[in-house]
């Protein structure tokens, strides 16, 4: 890539108004993810009045890469002027004014977008995003499934000679659940597969071999598959989500049974001898997400510094991705205490969280697996936020136990890590003056653990005492029950 910069660049030196190699240059440095580069070549073109369409569309791009969105959106706009019929105009608009958080002014665009190019993909899935995050679901599901027709989608959509599940009766029928996008996403809307199970379907679900053990556990689950792994015989298949638009599903109607995801019982129990003698709060920490497709999902380990040293708390590392993970001086100030190389799978990232008073978290997966399974976890997010946590509330419909700390200005995660920092003090208070109350929810879920015990009836023992343990790992009731486990265990082989 160095090569052709450098080749478009001599080549501006030799015919200064070539207009093709500004825009191959421009293009170039933009690849490399040098976007202030690509601008300023793009200005140098503008100077030269060599301004088309594809320069200003160009320019746009760069700079909604900067996050310098009304900028970018002034140069979609002029963009138009010289090709007024170019559907995707109005759609990277759409994106800008997404960035912005003005979804209804988004879809406005999107819609001038279709008027021009009613199979523009990327314009449904724009229109989609913005339905879902102002709560439309009704239409936001119908749009979302032009996802498989975007570019460079993030997932490929998976054939079968089985039809796809279109809501037909399932009594006595199995259905093919594969999972895509990212893990948070199949552990959001892994939710949906007691619900399957429920009309009577055999459910398999497929997905990568990382979540396989843990999926397997999921209520209704029959068989849980690596991807690539032979299939059995099934009759229906379907993506993961593609659930919520077959169960219609609105902001009333959110499957909201948890936990619907449980730590397997020999992992929670091994992972109990590192909290051994932690009396302090115990809360997990991420901090990093993937680059793409959303590269602001990434709060910077430095920025936590004022949460350093903070008394009664005790702060675990839950984030795998180490070339993210911060300097070694900032994390050996802030005291981190950082179990990840141990860990093999999802399992164990649920055990680790099982042991977990709090977890802290960017928008990733590990933040939905907390979800998940109940735990309570404080979300951290930007500016412009993903579709799911909608606009402005601090609470999640997908996720009762959740709280949101939003950025208040793009970029800005001192402001959120201020108010986190506050909330966290007074939590610390609370749960040093309360370390030995068992709520009245943990007691019912320990006793009917007894119960199901002392009749049999150890799968039902088994998921009453990790509900036990997730809603309060600190009770002393917890440490009978990890003994009893291998009881359970032994007792559940029999059967």
């Amino acid at each position: 890539m160095n090569n052709l910069v450098e080749t478009y660049a001599r080549e501006i030196s030799r015919k200064p108004e070539n207009l093709d190699a500004y825009l191959r240059l421009g293009n170039a440095l933009h690849e490399m993810g040098r976007y202030s580069d690509a601008v300023a070549i793009y200005d140098r073109a503008l100077a030269l009045k060599l301004g088309t369409g594809a320069l200003h569309h160009n320019r746009g791009n760069a700079l909604l890469e900067l996050g310098r969105w009304e900028e970018a959106i002034a140069s979609y706009r002029e963009a138009l002027r010289f090709m007024p019929s170019f559907a995707e105009g109005y759609v990277t608009i759409a994106t800008a004014l997404q960035s912005l958080r003005k979804p209804y002014e988004a879809m406005a665009s999107c819609h001038r977008a279709l008027t021009l190019d009613a199979d523009c993909a990327e314009a449904h899935w724009n229109l989609a995003l913005a339905l879902l995050q102002v709560g439309e679901f009704g239409q936001g599901w119908q749009e979302f499934e032009w996802r498989w027709k975007k570019r460079g989608f993030t997932s490929k959509l998976q054939t079968f000679h089985q039809p796809l599940w279109d809501g037909t009766p399932l009594a006595d029928r199995t259905i093919l659940v594969h999972a895509e996008q990212g893990f948070g996403d199949t552990f959001q809307f892994a939710r949906y597969l007691p619900l399957l199970a429920a009309q009577g379907a055999t459910v398999i679900v497929v997905g990568p071999a990382s979540q396989k053990a843990l999926l397997a556990g999921v209520p209704g689950v029959s068989v849980s598959l690596s991807t690539g792994e032979p299939l059995p015989d099934f009759d229906f298949h379907l993506p993961i989500m593609s659930l919520p638009r077959l169960f219609k599903t609105d902001l009333d109607t959110i499957p909201l049974e948890f936990p619907y995801i449980l730590p397997p019982l020999t992992a929670l129990a091994s992972w109990a001898e590192k909290f051994t003698g932690s009396d302090g709060l115990r809360v997990g920490l991420v901090w990093a997400g993937r680059k793409k497709p959303d590269p602001n999902r990434t709060c910077h380990f430095e920025n936590f510094a004022p949460l350093a040293g903070m008394p009664g708390v005790t702060f675990y590392s839950l984030q795998l991705e180490n070339e993210m993970s911060g300097s070694s001086e900032v994390r050996g100030s802030f005291g981190l205490v950082d179990h990840t190389a141990e860990i093999g799978d999802f399992c164990d990232t649920a055990a680790l969280i099982a042991h977990l008073d709090l977890v802290i978290a960017i928008d990733t997966g590990v933040a939905h697996l907390a979800g998940a399974m109940g735990k309570e976890t404080w979300l951290l997010l930007p500016y412009a936020a993903d579709w799911r946590w909608m606009l402005d509330r601090q609470d999640s419909p997908w996720y009762p136990g959740m709280r949101l700390f939003r950025q208040e200005q793009p970029g800005d995660w001192r402001g959120v890590i201020a108010r986190l920092r506050t909330e966290l003090q007074e939590k610390s208070v609370y749960f040093r003056s309360n370390i030995g109350h068992c709520s009245s929810e943990f007691e019912k879920a320990y006793a009917e653990g007894i119960v199901y015990f002392q009749e049999g009836k150890p799968e039902d023992a088994k998921n009453s005492f990790l509900k036990a343990f997730l809603l309060n790992p600190r009770a002393l009731e917890c440490s009978s029950l990890l003994r009893l486990f291998p009881d359970i265990t032994n007792h559940y082989s029999k059967y």
